[in-house]
């Protein structure tokens, strides 16, 4: 699972009007839950992205599925004139740890919201950010709800309930509150990381969702654990089936894994989805479940820890996704990595051979480790192997050459060996053609190569 190193425990992330938010706490409370439906509590100004401003709307979303009645909180990211958008929404379910780990880390508000697309959430379980937003009067399964942060009370269970999730979908496409906010919804996508990418599975598996989504984009789609899982709140046994079997009927289905992912769960079974012609499996070589580039300043061993990110991998995947969901543009080819857990081919780097083929890894800047198979002493240790490892090979000669000199003998040798690699993976659909321009412009801001660097 995606787990938070950071001791601090995580509250409300990203509302964009956190004010306004602190009001409904006050105003919440005493809900009756009936047919489903929405309560809005505010809507105020989120910014403008790719030249369309956009609203949030908060409130409570309230029913009844087959655990008992509910009332969670809901939150909607839309344009305020909903015909500048471009009709497709984007459904997450909240990660435990980081809320809208999809629109706040890996997708970014330039690919979703700058591309015309709205963003919905909605609580379906009481562990931590899995509740969006801990109001007083939330009920779930037909009891009180309540924040389940095992940080600070060790003894707490979360009830979970996945049918929520698919009620609150099937809402907004019908809804006339949704239908006000969002206008025509024409395409409904989903999106998970890590345990909210297994929500989605649990979904896929026992929820009957034919007909619900359009695409679904799974990232880190770690399957069938096999380490503890950290938290409460998980799936109930034999939902998710031991081998991972496509399903008929449920749309377009992508995952981006970590070749990191395979070591601590069955990720390479989800290979299994590239026999269907629905489903794309694209695998990162290098990448770790949690690049290190996401912790903060200052940690202890960043430089040591893997920072090769599957983000960019993922954003072009969400665009060829919706492409392939709502124009039938084929996205590019499954690439897997060559051989599985300890077995995958390496080069003479080290490095994983077969996937997508990021940069850093194609042109050897460094060994990138995506597990360790051990704790390191490390704030939140027991979940560092997550991390993977990096070892900078800058200097060193190039493997198997006679020459003892450092691999990039200058810096445009560098840049140039790696613009070539990203200039082929857009091509190829794997990255997006702004996220190449980044990394090659990060690239020529770098040292590598220039004189005194290897000194």
């Amino acid at each position: 699972m995606f787990i938070k190193l950071i001791t601090r425990v995580p509250t409300l992330r990203r509302f964009r009007s956190p004010l306004a938010l602190l009001v409904t706490v006050f105003l919440a409370g005493g809900y009756a839950a009936h047919a489903a439906e929405f309560r809005p509590m505010f809507s105020s100004p989120a910014g403008e992205h790719g030249g369309i401003e956009f609203v949030e709307h908060f409130g409570v979303f309230a029913g009844t599925t087959a655990k008992g009645d509910f009332v969670m909180p809901y939150r909607i990211i839309a344009p305020a004139n909903p015909g500048d958008g471009n009709g497709a929404v984007l459904i997450e379910p909240p990660h435990f740890a980081y809320g809208a780990i999809g629109l706040d880390v890996f997708l970014g508000d330039d690919v979703v919201l700058g591309r015309g697309f709205s963003h919905a959430m909605v609580g379906f379980s009481e562990l931590l950010l899995n509740i969006l937003a801990p109001l007083p009067g939330l009920e779930i399964a037909g009891e009180p709800a309540f924040l389940c942060n095992q940080g600070t009370d060790p003894a707490c269970t979360a009830t979970r309930d996945v049918e929520i999730i698919k009620q609150f979908a099937e809402a907004l496409a019908d809804d006339p509150y949704a239908q006000s906010v969002l206008g025509e919804v024409t395409a409904r996508h989903a999106y998970g990381a890590s345990q909210s990418a297994e929500v989605l599975n649990e979904m896929m598996y026992g929820s009957n969702i034919q007909g619900l989504f359009d695409f679904i984009l799974l990232m880190l789609n770690v399957y069938q654990l096999e380490v503890p899982p950290f938290g409460t709140g998980l799936p109930e046994p034999g939902v998710i089936p031991e081998e991972y079997v496509p399903v008929e009927g449920i749309g377009k289905v992508i995952t981006v894994n970590a070749e990191g992912d395979q070591f601590f769960s069955a990720a390479e079974d989800v290979r299994n989805g590239t026999v269907n012609t629905n489903y794309r499996v694209y695998e990162v070589a290098g990448a770790p479940h949690f690049a290190s580039i996401y912790l903060p300043p200052g940690f202890p061993g960043r430089e040591t820890l893997n920072p090769l990110d599957v983000g960019p991998v993922g954003r072009a995947a969400f665009i060829a996704g919706h492409r392939w969901a709502t124009d039938g543009v084929a996205p590019p080819d499954n690439a897997i990595l060559i051989g599985a857990e300890n077995d995958i081919a390496r080069d003479g780097d080290g490095n994983a051979l077969g996937g997508v083929q990021l940069p850093e890894v194609a042109i050897g800047r460094g060994q990138y480790i995506g597990w360790i198979p051990f704790p390191l002493p490390l704030p939140g240790g027991g979940a560092a192997p997550l991390l993977g490892a990096f070892q900078d090979l800058a200097c060193a000669p190039a493997a198997g050459s006679a020459s003892a000199g450092p691999r990039f003998p200058n810096h445009g040798s560098y840049v140039s060996a790696y613009a070539r690699q990203a200039n082929q993976l857009v091509r190829q659909g794997y990255l997006l053609a702004e996220d190449a321009e980044r990394m090659v412009d990060a690239a020529g801001d770098s040292g590598i190569g220039k004189p005194g660097s290897c000194d």
